[in-house]
């Protein structure tokens, strides 16, 4: 699974190949999937409150998630949980 976030910032964990981009008036979960599968997606802030949760079935190949676009300022964990794995990636609103 690979993550990508629309923005004018990019982090991006090399080891997970999760990618977070994200604006001032959105953020946008792109994510690549090698099989069919259910898939749940948290958005969490940091000291540990889920701000969104999501379960969604994706197809092969690229899949698009919409989030909240009115973070306030601070640091936030998308984690995308699948069958056989889990990818986490801090970000910076």
């Amino acid at each position: 699974i690979r993550i990508i976030a629309s923005t004018n910032t990019v982090h991006e964990s090399p080891t997970s190949g999760l990618k977070v981009l994200n604006t001032d008036n959105e953020v946008e979960l792109i994510f690549t999937s090698n099989a069919e599968q259910t898939v749940d997606i948290d958005l969490i802030d940091l000291p540990g409150r889920k701000i969104v949760s999501k379960k969604m079935e994706c197809k092969v190949g690229q899949n698009t998630v919409n989030m909240p676009g009115k973070l306030k300022k601070g640091i936030y964990i998308v984690t995308v949980k699948s069958n056989n794995q889990i990818q986490s990636i801090k970000f910076l609103k």
